[in-house]
């Protein structure tokens, strides 16, 4: 089993609403955080998944564009 960095990426991310309402500050991207495995990571994206089974296959992995992060901390533990 590869041996993956564990990462905290903080993004922001497209928000969509469809009710009718009045427009106001609620219509806003949303401010997220995701903790994981960093599984790939180029210029355009990095790639954080959330499980590894024990023959190296990943799941639950969301690729965030760059454009959109704010910040990446490497966790420790």
């Amino acid at each position: 089993m590869k041996n993956y960095k564990r990462v905290q990426v903080e993004w922001t991310d497209s928000a969509t609403f469809s009710r009718w309402h009045e427009v106001g500050e609620d219509d806003c991207p949303a401010a997220i955080r995701t903790v994981g495995m960093k599984v790939k990571s180029d210029r355009k994206f990095i790639a954080i998944a959330l499980s590894q089974d024990e023959w190296g296959k990943c799941s639950d992995v969301i690729a965030i564009p760059r454009a959109s992060i704010k910040s990446i901390k490497e966790l420790r533990g």
